[in-house]
């Protein structure tokens, strides 16, 4: 392996670990399954998040800026509003991750 080949595996890993510890909250997964119907503004994405965890709209913020910094949505300024929709293809390394190592739905029937 020589050092471009470690740097781009180094940045890989970071990038995976970033994937995993934004999906790693039911919140940040609750928001996620939201945006899998079509994306929505950060409004109504916090006001379904308070709804569901009752927590306050800042912690639900939080939350959006997680899942922003790990690259798993897109968020778009419009005006004073931030619509939100996931990234295509943002958790590639992860759903390439699983495969590898055979934790995948598509390794269960085995």
């Amino acid at each position: 392996m020589d050092w471009d080949d470690f740097a781009a595996r180094a940045a890989d890993e970071h990038e995976l670990q970033r994937t995993l510890e934004a999906i790693a909250h039911p919140i940040r997964r609750f928001v996620i399954g939201l945006l899998q119907v079509g994306g929505t503004y950060a409004g109504d994405l916090a006001g379904s998040i308070t709804a569901n965890y009752g927590i306050s709209s800042s912690r639900a913020s939080q939350h959006l800026g997680m899942l922003a910094r790990a690259r798993l949505v897109d968020v778009m300024p419009e005006g004073n509003l931030r619509y939100y929709s996931l990234a295509e293809g943002s958790a590639h390394l992860l759903a390439e991750w699983l495969r590898e190592t055979d934790l995948s739905a598509s390794a269960a029937g085995r």
